[in-house]
C-alpha cells in the first residue's frame, strides 16, 4: 500500500542514527570483552560493502521501489522514488561509509609524538587527529618502520628497547599489513603528500 512505501522511506531516513546507535553499543561490548565469534564477524565487511553504492538505484534498499504496484498513483510513485533515492544517498550510504583508519607513513609519523608542542598561532595537529579519531571512531595507525626511524615508540617498543614511550596514546604503531588491509576493506583510499 501507499502507507507501506511511505513507512519504508521513513525507515531509510532513520537508518543513519540506528547504525550510529549500534556502533556505540558494539564499542561498549568490545570494551567489556563481549564480542561475536570471528567466523560471524568475518562476513560483515562484505555485507557493509554491498550497501556502499555510487547510485541509489544500485542499493538493495531501493529494491522495493522497483516493485510498486500500479494501484499507487503515478505522482505518489514518483514522489516516493525520489524520496527513497534521497534517503539512500544522504542517509543510508553515509551510515555505512565511515572513516576506518588513518595511516601515517614517512614524515607523517611525526604527527604521533606525545611531546609535540604547538605554538599559540598554529593549529594543534595532535589534538586535531585525536579529535578526529574520537568523533569518527577511526584508528590512527603509524607505520612501525617510519616510527622507529624517528624515535617514535609505543609502550611495547619502549619496553623492548629499554627507552621511554614517545607516541601519543591515541596512536597505534603497526606494520604495513594494516595499510594493505585497510585498502582492501575500504571502498576508497585518500592519500595526502606534502
Amino acid at each position: 500500500t501507499l502507507r507501506d512505501y511511505e513507512d519504508w522511506v521513513a525507515r531509510l531516513r532513520a537508518l543513519g542514527p540506528y547504525v550510529d546507535q549500534n556502533i556505540a553499543l558494539l564499542e561498549i561490548a568490545a570494551r567489556e570483552k563481549r564480542t561475536q565469534p570471528r567466523v560471524i564477524m568475518q562476513r560483515i565487511p562484505a555485507q557493509i560493502a554491498a550497501q556502499i553504492v555510487a547510485k541509489p538505484e544500485d542499493s538493495p534498499f531501493f529494491e522495493p521501489l522497483r516493485r510498486m504496484p500500479d494501484s499507487i498513483p503515478a505522482t505518489d510513485r514518483e514522489r516516493l522514488t525520489a524520496a527513497a533515492r534521497d534517503a539512500i544517498a544522504t542517509g543510508v550510504v553515509p551510515a555505512y561509509h565511515r572513516l576506518q583508519r588513518v595511516f601515517f607513513y614517512h614524515d607523517g609519523a611525526e604527527n604521533a609524538f606525545a611531546s609535540r608542542v604547538t605554538p599559540q598561532d598554529e593549529t594543534d595537529l595532535l589534538a586535531g587527529w585525536v579529535a578526529l579519531a574520537q568523533t569518527q571512531g577511526c584508528e590512527l595507525a603509524v607505520c612501525i618502520a617510519a616510527a622507529l626511524r624517528r624515535g617514535l615508540l609505543n609502550e611495547d617498543d619502549a619496553n623492548r628497547y629499554d627507552l621511554s614511550a614517545t607516541a601519543a596514546s591515541a596512536f597505534t604503531v603497526v606494520g604495513l599489513g594494516q595499510l594493505v588491509e585497510a585498502i582492501l576493506q575500504s571502498d576508497r583510499c585518500v592519500t595526502f603528500v606534502n
